[in-house]
């Protein structure tokens, strides 16, 4: 074998285990050093592009960097997959569900004032990578760590109201997966947002920044579920 045929097979090979590879936390490398530890600063220490345009609103900051972090990370993994990052240099890579964004919301039983933007307006963008849900998820939780380290409690309200509405609506994606696809997979991610939207919101009532709405939206997502348990663990 030649050593193109070689290089073209290996190619081949490595991009037909990015199509059918499903799931995977993997680190994310430092790309510089930031001063300070909130999560904003973690979040800028591993991402190539950064927008200094946005530094007088760093809860905003915290919310977009997180959308282009887990872009840049998303398109350096190959097949229909999408990328998450969750602070402390880790990240979930962890293919997309062939099931859209408008069918998840067709079947939401509950839609909040976060449904028109993130789901029938999205739709026309993402409607084929129903993950999304989680992308939003993300840069909504690490918004609200970042205002409530900065003790700004209204807009850590703000994001936390946005993040477990989110949150049910994944919920709503994980009882409609596809039949053939892993959603042990899915789970995996499922809980680890589960319990960080739960543990934050706890904090939230100890130090002022949680809200009806949250409640509201996590009795949803848990009701008649055996999830539930799994928020003590």
């Amino acid at each position: 074998m030649t050593k193109l045929k070689l290089i073209l097979l290996t190619t081949i090979i490595f991009l037909l285990m990015g199509m059918y590879a499903q799931a995977e936390w993997f680190r994310v490398p430092v790309i510089r050093q930031t001063n300070g530890n909130l999560p904003l600063n973690d979040i800028l220490s591993h991402s190539v592009n950064i927008d200094k345009m946005r530094e007088s609103d760093l809860v905003g900051y915290t919310h977009e960097q997180t959308h282009q972090l887990n872009s840049e990370l998303r398109n350096k993994r190959p097949g229909h997959n999408n990328v998450i990052y969750v602070l402390g240099g880790i990240a979930m890579h962890i293919k997309e569900p062939r099931i859209t964004l408008s069918r998840v919301g067709q079947l939401a039983q509950y839609k909040g004032s976060a449904y028109k933007l993130y789901i029938a307006e999205a739709s026309q963008w993402w409607n084929n990578e129903p993950l999304y849900l989680f992308d939003e998820w993300s840069a909504y939780i690490n918004g609200t760590y970042q205002a409530a380290k900065t003790k700004k409690f209204s807009r850590a309200k703000y994001s936390l109201n946005n993040a477990t509405e989110l949150l049910y609506y994944i919920s709503v994606l994980g009882k409609n997966l596809p039949s053939n696809y892993n959603r042990a997979d899915f789970d995996e991610l499922w809980k680890y947002a589960l319990r960080k939207t739960h543990i934050t919101y706890e904090q939230g009532r100890q130090y002022g920044w949680a809200s009806n709405v949250q409640h509201t939206w996590l009795k949803r997502v848990l009701k008649d579920k055996p999830d539930r348990t799994i928020i003590n663990k």
